[in-house]
């Protein structure tokens, strides 16, 4: 029997009726996770899962109905939208992957941020822990094949969990199409399924999990709690006797969604494409693209088994009209459900256009792209500085490496890998394109696996090739130290203020310096090079000038200066160039004194007037004043519609939404 997802067509209606922006009391919890798999077919031990025995989660528990946009960003900066889940519970962004190497390439050790509504709430650090030692064992598996379900059944495994809940096991059990949840979580080594919790006649898939968290947060998001969990899960069957009931599932899947939405213009070059479905599909897909779509291009990801999201090699291209048709002929290896039936032959299909390509030459223009690949390879070191004192050894993350490609427009590329003095190794896929990283507690760590010496990227598939890149020792590098950091503090914000620090010593033509600040939306950022604006930082610089009216009073601002020894290869892979070498950062912190950090503004409701407009409650602290901006998408094309201060801690402003064609409405501090 399929389950409708009418929760989530209901959560899609309210986002675009009413725009109203997350707040805390939406979020109840938001997890990373990390975890092995295995699955037990028997009374013996659990054996690696095929096809993905690990797999990168993001969750989000709370009013799904009021959360419109979740995105978790990961260490390597790809940001992971989550979407709902197939039982319409909670939201969840979901990778299996074919190894640990793979895993640990998308999802590092690291700082994971948390996003609602396109602003950064949390940051949660992964440290480096290891999975749980245990890993869960059904140890009546064999009673668990023939369960009478017209009496209470004891499932029993290994002892895993405490009390505090920092360890515990969750089991889900499901029917057919989706999961449900019939256990959630727990501690010790059994659980009891009441009497009628089963259906006669039925085979169920479960999986049980030992959960370990290794990281929480209380306070960025209030009301809400936040975590960073390993986990080893098994995956088993549970059958009970009798005959069921329900018969074959004989009913067609639709298209529920698509984003962008078919018609949707000015769409990004580099947007994800997502094809929702009202149940999980079979692992194969059918798209007939328009003719400006090289179909090898295009790489495809299921998500949860009901999305499944395309990505275009190189970005899509600008200024164009893309359609597609999902199952064009009877005649493909079509989209079907898991029962087999198929998606309805050359009935969906949709278009979108794209923006403008801009000048491939211009840097400034937000979308250039001259079809060019690109790969990097850089080994790191990271510092932490406090006060003017000497920078320190950053002990969250003291050293890491990685390695990244994307491949160009003229590029079908099937695999990348890298061999250095000490070893080779495959780069992991993601979304079209291919990224290794490992990092370690200190710099000879990072030494004695990445060693001074030739690097060679090797590029397969149409267009590939190999390059080799000489890469240093990290000790070559000094580390960047800023000479009046605690004056950040104290500035003047409406005069220009110059940041000294200490010279790049040794560096040569193709080395850099890079320094970047920035606090909350809004609140002010600067990049030093910066071509837009433009902004020169050439490497024999010890200090920089930060323009008046950069900052403001009362904010709190992270930074960091890197010196960078790199060079580059723009020759033995077509169109593509290759940047390898060792940098050094130095991150701190400062607050401008003079002011106060002003709470985020909350939508405190919207009511339906008689006359068809919307009035909406905005709270706040009393005295400050808001933009209120509206806009047509969740995460870019914001506007200004007016400013109103929050005299007495609230306002109200109606709109006609006849009249109003914006979708999404947002509140910020000015």
């Amino acid at each position: 029997m399929k389950r409708p997802l009418v929760r989530f067509f209901q959560a899609v209606s309210l986002a675009m009726l009413f725009g109203a922006a997350t707040h805390a009391a939406d979020v109840e919890r938001y997890v990373v996770q990390k975890g092995a798999v295995y699955e037990q077919t028997s009374a013996a031990a659990p054996t690696p899962a095929a096809g993905g025995p690990y797999v990168f989660r993001g969750v989000t528990e709370g009013d799904i109905f009021a959360i419109i946009d979740a995105t978790v960003r990961t260490p390597i900066g790809a940001d992971l939208v989550l979407q709902l889940d197939d039982t319409g519970s909670f939201l969840q962004v979901e990778f299996p992957m074919p190894s640990l190497s793979a895993l640990n390439t998308i999802a590092p050790n690291g700082t994971y941020t948390y996003l609602f509504d396109s602003v950064t709430v949390a940051q949660m650090n992964l440290p480096n822990a290891s999975f749980p030692t245990a890993i869960p064992q059904i140890s009546n598996f064999a009673a668990a094949q023939t369960v009478n379900s017209e009496a209470d059944f004891t499932l029993t495994f290994n002892n895993f969990g405490t009390a505090d809940g920092t360890e515990r096991w969750e089991l889900q059990i499901a029917e057919g199409d989706g999961w449900v949840a019939l256990q959630d979580a727990g501690f010790g080594g059994s659980v009891t399924l009441p009497e009628g919790s089963l259906v006669p006649g039925a085979i169920y898939s479960a999986r049980l999990r030992f959960v370990k968290e290794v990281a929480r947060d209380t306070t960025s998001y209030p009301g809400a709690i936040g975590a960073i969990e390993l986990y080893n899960e098994t995956q088993f069957t549970i059958k009970t006797n009798g005959e069921g009931g329900g018969g074959e599932d004989t009913t067609p899947p639709t298209l529920f969604i698509t984003q962008p939405a078919s018609g949707a213009t000015d769409v990004e070059l580099a947007t994800f494409v997502s094809f929702i479905f009202s149940e999980p599909m079979a692992a194969a897909e059918s798209i007939e693209w328009s003719s400006n779509i090289d179909p090898a291009k295009v790489m495809y990801t299921w998500q949860q088994g009901m999305a499944l999201v395309a990505t275009y090699q190189g970005g899509w291209p600008g200024s164009s009209t893309i359609t597609w048709k999902l199952n064009p002929s009877a005649a493909n290896a079509n989209f079907e459900d898991m029962a087999g039936n198929q998606l309805p032959i050359n009935q969906f299909q949709g278009t979108f256009t794209t923006k403008a390509g801009g000048n491939p030459n211009d840097p400034c223009n937000g979308g250039g792209d001259d079809g060019r690949g690109g790969g990097t390879i850089f080994k790191s070191l990271n510092f932490v500085q406090v006060g003017n004192a000497a920078p320190v050894p950053d002990s969250e993350m003291e050293a890491s490496f990685g390695a990244f490609y994307n491949a160009g427009t003229n590029q079908t590329v099937s695999s990348v890998s890298l061999t250095w003095p000490a070893g080779t190794t495959a780069l992991g896929a993601f979304f079209g394109n291919w990224f290794t990283n490992a990092t370690f507690d200190t710099a000879s760590a990072l030494e004695a696996a990445f060693p001074a010496g030739n690097y060679t990227m090797t590029v397969a598939g149409t267009g590939g090739g190999t390059a080799t890149l000489a890469v240093g020792s990290t000790a070559q590098v000094p580390f960047p130290r800023v000479a009046n950091l605690t004056a950040l503090s104290t500035m003047n914000v409406s005069n220009a203020f110059t940041l000294e620090f200490a010279a790049f010593t040794g560096a040569g033509s193709t080395d850099g310096i890079f320094i970047q600040i920035s606090g909350e939306e809004g609140q002010g950022e600067f990049t030093a090079p910066d071509p837009c604006v433009p902004r020169e930082l050439p490497n024999t610089a010890t200090s920089v000038v930060i323009p008046a009216n950069t900052f403001k009073r009362g904010q709190t601002y992270q930074g960091s200066i890197t010196f960078s020894k790199a060079g580059q290869n723009s020759s033995t892979i077509p169109n593509t160039t290759i940047v390898a070498g060792s940098s050094v950062r130095t991150a701190f912190e400062f607050t401008i004194a003079g002011g106060s950090t002003p709470r985020q503004p909350m939508w405190a409701g919207v009511v339906r007037n008689q006359d068809g407009t919307l009035t909406y409650t905005i709270q706040g602290d009393t005295g400050i004043t808001v933009s209120i901006e509206g806009s047509d998408a969740a995460d870019s094309g914001w506007a200004q519609l007016t400013t109103a201060l929050l005299a007495a801690g609230s306002h109200q402003f109606t709109i006609d939404p006849r009249l109003a064609p914006k979708k999404f409405l947002r509140a910020r501090v000015l």
